[in-house]
């Protein structure tokens, strides 16, 4: 993972908000979008999927199809991130080691 990647990608409240949704369900890009607005404002179904795309590029998301729902869906990489400032390395923190 890139650091500065990462903090470009999470300096953005639209993607932060993204991440938020999909933290609580894995869902498909028209799922995240329909539930954005529902929760935040009006944004363009396009915007959606570019946000979604750069998350995924930060390697914070991942895309992955659902035999079950017959769709691609959105899902975090990893719950959560360690930053090494000496190193300004980030790599993900497995569950076990909290």
């Amino acid at each position: 993972m890139d650091l500065q990647q990462v903090s470009q990608a999470l300096s953005n409240p639209t993607r932060l908000n993204l991440i938020r949704i999909i933290q609580e369900n894995p869902c498909s890009a028209a799922e995240a979008h329909r539930r954005y607005v529902e929760i935040y404002e009006d944004k363009k179904r396009e915007s959606i999927y570019r946000e979604l795309e750069n998350l995924i590029e930060a390697s914070l998301l991942i895309k992955d199809y659902n035999n079950e729902e017959k769709e691609i869906q959105y899902r975090l990489s990893h719950r959560m991130l360690r930053v090494n400032l000496e190193t300004l390395d980030i790599k993900p923190i497995e569950e076990e080691e909290i």
